[in-house]
């Protein structure tokens, strides 16, 4: 016979907690748990209007990462990229006289 555990449902705040203490970090905001279930990375359950509540097991075995650089520093990689094509001819706006 295969005895599975329980599915365990827990509140928002609650899965907010466990996400930052699972990643040592506290700079986590309250939405980041709606975002992830809209992801699909964790389940999530209906409880009333507006008011979920996640699966313990996902929300348990979730990590949240740091990026490694700021948005800051993605846009201007992105700049440089785009600087690169135009000066290898990617841009093509020159007027055909």
């Amino acid at each position: 016979m295969n005895k599975q555990k329980p599915e365990v449902w827990i509140s928002g705040k609650a899965a907010l907690a466990i996400l930052k203490g699972n990643s040592g970090r506290n700079d986590i905001p309250e939405s980041y748990i709606r975002t992830l279930a809209v992801k699909g990375k964790v389940q999530k359950r209906a409880v009333a209007v507006g008011v979920n509540e996640y699966l313990l097991s996902d929300v348990e075995n979730y990590v949240v990462k740091r990026r490694d650089g700021s948005k800051n520093q993605t846009r201007a990689a992105r700049a440089a990229g785009s600087r690169r094509k135009a000066s290898m001819g990617g841009n093509k706006e020159e007027a055909v006289a």
